[in-house]
């Protein structure tokens, strides 16, 4: 903003200005004026405001990077000799590599890997797991052992380190956790279908052969009803028959003995009433006489 006018006041660098516009500006400056001067006066504009927001924004955008950045968006087990867990962010950088041997902690103590990308790390682990003689013969040429990677996520390509492998001649297995998973489940979901299908088409033809031999038995000779059961439920019957003749022995004993008490019992009370009778008699005799 620039404004044209006469100084009207002027005192400790500040000085009041009367434009040609008709305002009153008071501002401050270095400059030494006189009252009556003309002078033009420059307004710069001021950006610390500007600064601070764009400060703050950026700060802002940065922590979310940071978090962003050390957040684990998949992980992978790499399997030479040496093994250990490669966890990787959505940058396809690595950020976190842990041992799972002793094998393993001595190759991560050699190479470091944080930061690179994923295809750079895994060629300098395999450059190192060489030279430590980790990977020997047996690593190429279609021979008994691999470099073996599973991955969590099936957006981990590993193209360029994929190419390397090929071109060096060495055996890689890329392994996808999650697809393994769900192949199993379908093999697992499609033998169960198998095996209901086929114990269906056994019990059908179960039912066709039953209604069959149900028409060819109509004129046999029924087996009693102990013959079709089962050897266990036989043994059940004939035990519990056993014991019933067994109770109904002891019973008719217990019977016996009652009768035959009653038996001896019932003559003595007889001979006592004749005798008693033939008392009487003899003394209506005596005293007739």
């Amino acid at each position: 903003m620039i404004k044209k006018g006469i100084i009207m006041e002027y005192t400790n660098k500040e000085a009041v200005m009367f434009t040609d516009s008709g305002e009153f500006i008071k501002f401050k400056t270095n400059e030494r004026l006189t009252v009556g001067q003309e002078y033009v006066y420059k307004k710069s504009t001021n950006f610390k405001p500007f600064f601070m927001a764009a400060s703050l924004f950026i700060a802002v955008l940065l922590t979310t990077f940071i978090s962003m950045y050390n957040q684990v968006y998949a992980s992978m087990t790499v399997t030479i000799n040496p093994q250990f867990r490669i966890d990787i962010n959505r940058f396809n950088r690595i950020i976190r590599v842990t041992p799972l041997n002793k094998d393993g902690e001595k190759i991560v103590k050699l190479v470091n890997v944080k930061n690179k990308k994923v295809d750079d790390g895994l060629l300098l682990i395999v450059k190192k797991a060489k030279e430590e003689k980790y990977i020997t013969n047996e690593y190429y040429n279609n021979n008994s052992k691999s470099i073996k990677i599973e991955t969590s996520s099936q957006n981990i390509t590993l193209a360029k380190f994929t190419a390397e492998m090929k071109k060096q001649n060495i055996n890689f297995e890329k392994i996808d956790s999650k697809s393994q998973k769900f192949e199993v489940k379908q093999n697992r979901k499609e033998e169960i279908n198998e095996t209901i299908e086929k114990n269906n088409k056994s019990n059908k033809n179960e039912l066709k052969q039953n209604n069959n031999g149900d028409n060819s038995t109509k004129n046999i000779d029924k087996k009693p009803e102990n013959e079709k059961l089962p050897n266990l439920y036989k043994n059940e019957i004939k035990n519990n028959t056993d014991k019933s003749n067994e109770n109904s022995k002891n019973d008719n004993k217990l019977n016996f003995k009652k009768n035959n008490k009653k038996d001896d019992s019932t003559p003595s009370s007889n001979e006592a009433k004749n005798d008693e009778s033939n008392k009487k008699k003899s003394k209506t005799k005596n005293n007739s006489n």
